[in-house]
C-alpha cells in the first residue's frame, strides 16, 4: 500500500490547541474524520507527537491507493468539515 509521511512542527505557543484539535478529531468529530478518509480513499492513518530539543513536531503516516490524489482532493475540498480540519492544520 502506498504511503506518504507529513512533519507538521508545531510553533511554540500553539501546543495546546494543538492537543484541543486532536481531541475533537477523536471525539465529536470522529465520524466526520473517518468519513473524510473514506472519500479520500485513506486506509489507515497513525499520528505520533514527537518531541525535539527545539519544539513539537507531529509525525502522520498515511496509507493511501493514491496518496497524491487524496491530497490533492482534500486540498480542493470546500466540505464545512474539511475547511474546519484545514484551519486547524493550517495554524501549527
Amino acid at each position: 500500500m502506498p504511503t506518504a509521511i507529513l512533519l507538521l512542527p508545531i510553533l511554540p505557543d500553539r501546543e495546546e490547541e494543538w492537543r484541543r484539535f486532536a481531541q475533537d478529531l477523536l471525539g465529536d468529530r470522529l465520524g466526520d474524520y473517518e468519513g473524510l478518509g473514506r472519500r479520500l480513499g485513506v486506509r489507515g492513518v497513525r499520528v505520533y507527537l514527537a518531541r525535539t530539543s527545539r519544539r513539537e513536531v507531529i509525525v502522520a503516516y498515511v496509507e493511501s491507493e493514491d496518496p497524491e490524489e487524496a491530497f490533492r482532493r482534500l486540498v480542493a475540498s470546500e466540505e464545512p468539515f474539511v475547511e474546519w480540519f484545514k484551519e486547524k492544520l493550517a495554524k501549527a
